[in-house]
């Protein structure tokens, strides 16, 4: 399960969904408290190759902003409790600053979607 901690995604599983389990997370690279991070989405995705890449997806609402909502998306691998994403190096980080952070359009209006 995925769970928005507003500057955060929270990773969380569970056996019997009575009981959960913290497994990791993931923060914005430079804790922006205007930013909110919400609706956040993980799935996978094959390439040309038929290999699989994990794409973790979250919608961006900056308080005051006149730019309006956005989404951003972060390419990595899961192990079924924590996501790391690619990073620009040689290998993959957990350090957020390093991610490859992308938009995922760069219209006003675009929020929310889901897979």
């Amino acid at each position: 399960m995925l769970l928005s901690g507003g500057h955060s995604v929270e990773f969380y599983r569970s056996n019997n969904l009575l009981n959960w389990e913290h497994t990791g997370m993931i923060t914005q690279p430079v804790p922006d408290l205007s930013m909110l991070w919400e609706c956040p989405e993980l799935f996978s995705l094959p390439d040309e190759t038929g290999k699989h890449h994990w794409v973790l997806v979250v919608s961006c609402l900056r308080e005051g902003s006149d730019r309006g909502p956005s989404m951003q998306y972060f390419l990595g691998d899961f192990n079924g409790k924590q996501f790391v994403a690619d990073t620009d190096g040689d290998g993959a980080s957990t350090l957020l600053q390093q991610f490859k952070t992308q938009q995922v359009d760069y219209a006003s209006d675009f929020y929310a979607a889901q897979s």
